[in-house]
């Protein structure tokens, strides 16, 4: 149309302009009027005119169609939202899930729609949820409370790495309770009962009203040393049974803190009024069958049944029945169970995952193939086909085996999740080398990173392989460069390895300069000077600290190797015995026998 115009704009000024000239060319012509009060010229302003009018008003229908469009799928993506959220309220996980992906579907930049799609996963105990919790944060990464977020998902689902890196996120001014709820189940996660003390009581002190935070604290205290602690743990926690809301969470504490002081009694008592309580979860119900069990009671196989009955109305408390018979030795009669079940409820998820456990647990390699091979598992087929390389290896049937894993790792291979969850399985079967190929894997995934990292480190700290563990650490410092504690590991490693031994000593020093009273970084500044020959150094070093830190047995390993070699033979047998009562690698171990084997010349005939 605006070709139009315009074409129509020139040809008609062309003519107008030769008309113009055929007039001024006559003998007797006119005297011509300015050209801005000719006729031409008004028709040429008019037909300009009225083509800018034109393509202004197209410009402006543009726009408001435009402006229209984008009105209209904001108003339908806060609607479907709104939707969501009614639908949610209302108990309608399913259409409430529905509602927001259609939203998202219209703005995957749409920091609300995503955040609830996280929610409605969490809910639903998926570990997709956590993929949602990142795209949140990537969508909205200056926002603590979604930083706070994504960490408790990591927690629910055991990423302890992803946990820490969003919680060290946080800035102190923005640290409320719910970050020192966080900060506290990290803690714990990570057995630092102190710590996660302290998060406790701060998240009490930032939110006094609730109870919850306050049974938290209590439980903590139990498990502290200090008889006073302990008996004021209880009486808080007796007070809040008397609380609906608070009291099943405050009889559990009271449960193990009973079991632990072998109060059988006692735990009995409380285990079966915890069954009466309105609205108890399923794990109430395996709470009381352990005690049963461990107390050997005469109940324990009638209330296995009941509870049998009880946990096939919903797949997540079956498979969690079957997974308590696998833990306790009942792997047997979890099979057989599983085999008395309607079809309908073997194939709901988790279920099929839980009675492949048992086969495995029961060692039934031809019970697992047939198994397995009996039905698809949906987006997990991945970890199927790793459960049928398990059962084809187990069966001597390899060249079948490594096509299945072959096939297991193609089909996780789209997710970094799937593949850590295959990394986890292969681990738990002793399948070393597998997991800690898919492991070096991930370590290559931003995402996955730091997870992976630390796996490997804690894998190859287990076995003693050093090496392993300075590949590892070398990764963990790049992607961590200013994490002084994994520094400081990095030397000592690489110190015991000789492996670039110029950058582990300058590595040591640098951390001993910053931070002379650190113990771990005095140890490893000493084994530098020792590494050097310079043992009368790492003596003195070492000697700094205070008698009650030497007798660490970390420590007490590496005072004593090198008091043995400034021959000082009485002062370093004790700190070698206490030094040796520990995890070594093989490296440390080397040096234990040559500090060892220095008494023994030394000792008196």
């Amino acid at each position: 149309m605006l070709l139009l115009l315009a074409g129509a704009y020139i040809l008609l000024s062309r003519r107008c302009r030769g008309s113009n000239r055929g007039v001024a060319s006559t003998k007797f012509s006119i005297p011509e009027k300015p050209i801005l009060d000719s006729p031409i010229s008004r028709t040429e302003r008019t037909l300009f005119l009225f083509v800018l009018g034109c393509i202004g008003s197209l410009l402006l229908l543009v726009g408001v169609t435009w402006g229209s469009v984008r009105f209209y799928h904001h108003w339908q993506e806060k609607n479907l939202l709104r939707q969501a959220a009614a639908s949610l309220s209302g108990g309608d996980a399913r259409s409430a899930s529905a509602s927001a992906r259609k939203a998202y579907e219209l703005n995957p930049a749409s920091v609300d729609a995503t955040r609830l799609l996280a929610m409605l996963d969490e809910k639903a105990d998926e570990r997709s949820a956590l993929d949602w919790r990142r795209q949140v944060v990537a969508l909205s990464p200056n926002s603590a409370p979604d930083q706070i977020a994504l960490a408790a998902c990591a927690l629910k689902f055991s990423e302890l790495g992803t946990a820490e890196k969003a919680l060290a996120l946080v800035n102190a001014d923005q640290q409320n309770a719910a970050f020192h709820e966080a900060a506290a189940e990290l803690a714990e996660a990570r057995h630092r009962p102190e710590e996660a003390r302290e998060h406790w009581a701060r998240a009490i002190q930032l939110d006094p009203q609730n109870k919850n935070y306050q049974v938290k604290l209590a439980s903590i205290n139990l498990s502290l040393p200090g008889p006073e602690e302990r008996e004021n743990a209880r009486a808080a926690l007796q007070e809040l049974r008397s609380d609906p809301a608070q009291r099943s969470a405050a009889t559990r504490a009271l449960i193990t803190d009973s079991a632990n002081g072998r109060n059988p009694d006692e735990v009995l008592r409380l285990a079966r009024e915890l069954q009466g309580y309105s609205g108890a979860p399923f794990q109430d119900v395996l709470l009381y069958l352990n005690v049963l069990k461990q107390m050997s009671h005469p109940d324990f196989r009638s209330y296995l049944t009941e509870a049998q009955v009880k946990a096939s109305a919903q797949p997540a408390d079956l498979s969690a029945l079957i997974i308590w018979m696998n833990e306790n030795g009942l792997s047997a009669a979890a099979v057989t169970f599983a085999r008395s079940l309607p079809t309908n409820d073997l194939i709901r998820w988790p279920v099929p995952l839980a009675v492949a456990d048992s086969y495995v647990a029961s060692k039934d390699w031809a019970g697992l193939e047939a198994w397995v091979n009996a039905h698809l598992w949906g987006t997990s087929e991945f970890l199927r086909r790793a459960y049928l390389a398990r059962a084809m290896r187990e069966q001597q049937k390899t060249v079948a085996a490594e096509r299945e894993w072959s096939a297991a790792k193609n089909s996780a291979a789209q997710r970094p999740r799937f593949l850590s969850t295959l990394a986890q399985t292969a681990m738990a079967w002793r399948w070393f080398d597998e997991a800690t190929n898919l492991l070096w894997t991930l370590a290559k995934d931003p995402t996955e990173r730091s997870e992976a990292l630390s796996n490997l480190y804690q894998y190859y700290t287990e076995v003693g392989d050093t090496g392993g563990l300075y590949r590892t650490l070398l990764r963990l410092v790049e992607a961590k460069p200013d994490d002084q504690p994994l520094q400081n590991d990095l030397a000592r490693i690489g110190l015991l390895l000789d492996a670039d031994p110029e950058r582990s000593r300058q590595i040591a020093t640098n951390l001993y300069q910053k931070d002379p009273t650190n113990p771990a970084y005095i140890t490893t500044y000493a084994l530098a000077l020792f590494s050097k020959g310079g043992v009368s150094g790492a003596v003195r070093a070492m000697a700094a600290l205070p008698p009650k830190q030497l007798r660490d047995p970390a420590l007490a390993l590496y005072y004593g190797i090198f008091l043995a070699a400034a021959g000082d033979s009485a002062k370093a047998a004790e700190y070698l015995k206490l030094g040796s009562e520990q995890h070594l690698l093989p490296e440390e171990k080397a040096l234990l026998g040559k500090a060892q084997a220095r008494l023994l010349e030394t000792a008196p005939n």
